[in-house]
């Protein structure tokens, strides 16, 4: 859902010289689509079939008056801004205004500035209260996708962990796949170059008492210590 920042406005007035002011004033703003009715009973009907955001109506009208008609939008839209028009400003008429949740109202005859003013503070509330209630479903919106997505991850890092195991069985040895024993460990290095040197002086060692001999005479070689006799039995 795109953020749209027009707001649907509908004036009532039974005078219609004021609702043609008032018509004119308004629709020349941006982002402001306006709709105006002389008669309370029809504009009724109209908000029980059409949400608007913003209504200013007169309070003395024949049929319904103003109060009849903030009641009808109150009970079709909540989040809809009422202005009352008032040739008089009772204490009576204020109270139950404010208890109906009207969100202002101004006196005739009024200036054209100052109505100006109270609409402009009616819609910056409307646009604002609109990008809250945007910004908060496109959070829980990310948020159901971000929980989707690590699900998902869940879902890959197993799958990664059975691949990485199965590669690495799939590169052991058929032998040591069967006997994990057979698996010995390489030769040192400087151990093999050290008997490939004692292989090319033609000397070996003597396994049974580590010291080296002369493979042709069998004689120990020159400053070596002579090799341990054997006790008799």
């Amino acid at each position: 859902m795109a953020y749209d920042p027009t707001i649907q406005m509908l004036i009532i007035d039974d005078d219609v010289q004021v609702l043609g002011v008032l018509e004119d004033l308004f629709s020349a703003e941006e982002h402001l689509s306006v709709t105006a009715l002389s008669e309370s009973l029809e504009a009724i009907e109209l908000i029980k079939r059409k949400r608007f955001d913003l209504v200013i109506t007169d309070l003395s009208m024949p049929k319904a008056d103003g109060i009849a008609v903030t009641r009808a939008v109150q009970a079709a839209n909540l989040e809809a801004l009422v202005v009352i028009i008032t040739g008089y400003a009772s204490l009576e008429t204020t109270l139950e205004a404010i208890h109906l949740g009207v969100y202002d109202y101004i006196t005739k005859p009024f200036q054209i500035g100052e109505f100006r003013i109270l609409i402009s503070n009616a819609a910056r509330r409307i646009r604002l209260e609109r990008e809250n209630r945007y910004l908060n479903l496109q959070i829980e919106l990310l948020t159901k996708n971000l929980k989707a997505l690590e699900s998902e991850r869940a879902v890959l890092l197993g799958r990664l962990d059975e691949a990485t195991r199965r590669l690495a069985h799939a590169s052991q040895p058929e032998a040591e796949r069967l006997n994990p024993a057979a698996r010995r460990p390489l030769a040192d290095p400087n151990k093999i170059l050290f008997y490939e040197r004692m292989a090319a002086e033609g000397r070996v060692v003597d396994l049974g008492v580590g010291k080296p001999v002369n493979e042709v005479g069998g004689e120990p070689m020159e400053g070596e210590p002579l090799p341990r006799q054997k006790e008799a039995s």
